[in-house]
């Protein structure tokens, strides 16, 4: 029954191309959805002792749920997301998740599985408010299991799937 609903949907897509009306757009998304699901089992922050100059550092993880938000985002620097970014959660609703934190730096935070978002998303973001000229946006992996964001005194770094600090 399923496969016979995909066979349907994709030939109406194939039928209508572009012009295809928006019930037809969404069905298909419902039935084959956008966007990749996140697989991260722990997500480690970590600001190093000299982080953003020796001053707290916000960070916030938007997941962009459709590719125009997506866009959108990549577009922003970390300053500008978080000057903005009241403005632009209003005109967002439904199209990002947002994960908000405030670490001090040489305090890092681990957070628990059952807290990071399960939703699909077609491009995830990493934007801190540092100091200085530095872009403070980083594009996250949604594949890697293990991800650590490292926050330095003037930039923002990623390791997926870092060796586990109990290996020999």
């Amino acid at each position: 029954m399923k496969q016979r609903i995909i066979t349907l949907t994709l030939i109406s897509v194939a039928l209508f191309g572009c012009a295809a009306p928006d019930f037809v757009k969404t069905a298909t998304e419902w039935v084959v959805p956008t966007g990749e699901k996140l697989q991260w089992q722990s997500l480690r922050l970590q600001p190093q002792p000299n982080a953003n100059q020796n001053s707290p550092v916000a960070l916030d993880i938007v997941l962009a749920l459709d590719a125009v938000t997506a866009d959108k985002l990549e577009a922003l620097t970390g300053a500008q997301w978080h000057q903005q970014r009241e403005g632009l959660l209003g005109g967002l609703q439904g199209l990002a998740v947002v994960l908000r934190f405030e670490l001090t730096p040489g305090d890092g935070i681990l957070v628990a599985e059952d807290a990071l978002p399960k939703e699909r998303a077609m491009r995830v973001l990493a934007f801190a408010n540092l100091k200085g000229d530095a872009p403070g946006r980083l594009r996250l992996n949604p594949r890697a299991r293990q991800l650590l964001i490292e926050i330095g005194e003037t930039d923002l770094r990623m390791r997926a799937d870092p060796p586990s600090r109990t290996s020999p």
